[in-house]
Formats: structure tokens, C-alpha cells, sequence
């Protein structure tokens, strides 16, 4: 199973998720993340799979998912899959039809895909909450490149969910693709500082604007501190988008 330990005051929303997913081994469950607007916690509503069909699909028209999604309170959708890591196309348009996120749960193998449509809009840069999965350092970053510099990495099929054995390398992976390594000595903005672990399994990343740096840090709130020799030692690799 997941590592719950950094998790925080969310830990349970993702337990019941994870359950809910492992109950099921021969047919699809689906639910959604919402945010609790009476004390800021994340919560998971499981709902009805009314596919009676095809037990590697889903269908619901839970009303609690509608009114909380016309609230702007739901997070992020989801659904198990039996045996597969990536959405399949239904996921993907499902997750256009409603400019939300999509968590997806292989019970095979335990693996969680988060995918972002390339539609979403996001908000609250500067008061967001930390929320692991949906709203941490990593999605600061792609939401921070969307909002600021118009780079737009959503809807390509990148797995934003932190994984707990290799999150350093998943990272590296994907930043790969779209960027290219530079070098502390050469800073500019747009650039994306990622550090080490090492208290924690997860490499925290952050990026560089007018000489500042931004990034969203544990159970606080995004930030923004200048770029001095102390926070660059801490450096461990940089990145700058392709056209950039």
C-alpha cells in the first residue's frame, strides 16, 4: 500500500479512497476527492458504479458530485482500474468534460496515475493549501508554468501523483521530455530548482521568477524568497523549458 506518513490531516480521505478501490477486484469503483469548506480537509465520497456492463468502465449520476462541482468544492475525480496505470480515452475526455483532475488507483499493482486535461484551469496560486497529490510542490510548478509563463504540459499522459519508490527519477523522467538541464550559474526565469531528498522520500522543486524564488512548501502556502547563495547550495539540478 501507499506510504501514509505524509499524508497529514488527509491521511483518512486517501485510506477510504485506496480501500474503497481494493474492494472491488472485479469491476470498477468510482468516487471524488472534495474539500471539506468547514475545516479545509479533503474528503472522498465513494459513489455507485451504475456500468453494469463493462466491469473496466464506470458511470454515476450521483447528485452530491454535481452540487459539490457547481460549489467549485470537488478536487479531483476517480476511479480504479483493474489492470492498468494510464486513462484510458473515456478518462481523458471524462476528465475534459469537467476541467478536473482524474486519480486513478491500479489495484494490480498499486500504482496511482493522476492526469490533468489539458483544460484545466488553475486557481489560488498565492493562498492555495497544501494538499499531497493535488495541490503540492510538483503541481505548483505546472500550474505556476501555465499561469505565468503559458506553458501548458497538461494533457500529455504525465503522472503527477508522487511515487513513493522512485519519486526523484519519476521527476527526472518526465522533466526530460520537455526540458533541458542548465546550471545554477545560469539562472533566468521560468527556470525549475529541484532539491534532494532528504528527510523526505520526495524531492521538492520550486521555480525561478525576477530573481525570485516560488514554490509551495509542506502544510503551509506558497512562498516566494530571493535567490542567495545558501538557497543555491541547496540546489541538486535545474531545468528550463525547451523554449525558453
Amino acid at each position: 500500500m501507499e506510504d501514509f506518513l505524509d499524508l497529514g490531516q488527509h491521511k483518512q480521505a486517501f485510506q477510504q479512497c485506496f480501500r474503497y478501490a481494493l474492494s472491488s477486484s472485479d469491476a470498477e469503483v468510482c468516487g471524488f476527492f472534495y474539500l471539506d469548506l468547514k475545516d479545509s480537509s479533503l474528503r472522498f465520497l465513494k459513489v455507485a458504479n451504475e456500468n453494469l456492463v463493462d466491469p473496466h468502465s464506470f458511470t454515476s449520476s450521483n447528485p452530491s458530485f454535481y452540487t459539490m462541482y457547481l460549489n467549485n468544492s470537488v478536487i479531483s475525480l476517480f476511479h480504479s482500474h483493474l489492470t492498468e496505470d494510464y486513462p484510458s480515452e473515456l478518462d481523458i475526455e471524462s476528465a475534459k468534460s469537467f476541467n478536473l483532475p482524474s486519480f486513478i488507483f491500479n489495484i494490480s499493482n498499486k500504482h496511482s496515475f493522476l492526469y490533468y486535461p489539458n483544460n484545466y484551469q488553475p486557481t489560488n496560486l498565492k493562498c492555495r493549501q497544501f494538499i499531497p497529490y493535488f495541490q503540492d510542490c510538483i503541481i505548483y510548478v505546472k500550474d505556476y508554468l501555465l499561469s505565468r509563463f503559458n506553458i501548458n504540459l497538461q494533457g500529455y499522459e504525465i503522472n503527477w501523483s508522487r511515487n513513493s519508490l522512485d519519486s526523484l527519477n519519476q521527476l527526472l523522467f518526465y522533466l526530460d521530455k520537455f526540458f533541458i538541464e542548465s546550471s545554477v550559474n545560469n539562472i533566468k526565469s521560468g527556470d525549475v530548482l529541484i532539491f534532494e531528498p532528504n528527510v523526505s522520500i520526495y524531492p521538492h522543486i520550486g521555480i525561478v521568477d525576477n530573481n525570485l524564488f516560488f514554490h509551495h512548501p509542506v502544510y503551509g502556502y506558497p512562498i516566494s524568497e530571493f535567490i542567495g547563495p545558501e538557497l543555491l547550495n541547496k540546489v541538486y539540478k535545474v531545468y528550463r523549458y525547451k523554449d525558453l
